[in-house]
């Protein structure tokens, strides 16, 4: 005579709300799922201040909170450049660089 036993479990599969996207900014979401991560990025002429990458924790919520874009303001006869780009393949990636 045999004995079979069998495990039944069940795994759910969290996920992150909607992120907020940022006043003059704009967040890239690929996925919500529990450690997934998330890019911001400001709109031309803004400034991003605070995190330019969040990731759906275990507790689905997001590591960071939603950065603000601020606008650069040319002071002193200095004038502020900024660009981003976003390539999405083959993984994820958001690159901005300031020029003062």
């Amino acid at each position: 005579m045999y004995k079979i036993y069998v495990n039944i479990f069940t795994y759910s599969v969290g996920s992150c709300n909607q992120p907020e996207r940022p006043k003059n900014g704009i967040v890239y979401v690929h996925s919500r799922l529990i450690g997934s991560e998330i890019h911001y990025a400001c709109l031309s002429g803004f400034s991003l201040m605070g995190a330019s990458v969040a990731l759906c924790k275990e507790n689905t919520t997001w590591s960071q909170p939603t950065p603000q874009c601020g606008k650069y303001y040319a002071s002193n006869l200095r004038t502020h450049w900024s660009f981003c780009f976003f390539l999405p393949f083959p993984q994820i990636l958001l690159k901005c660089f300031t020029f003062n």
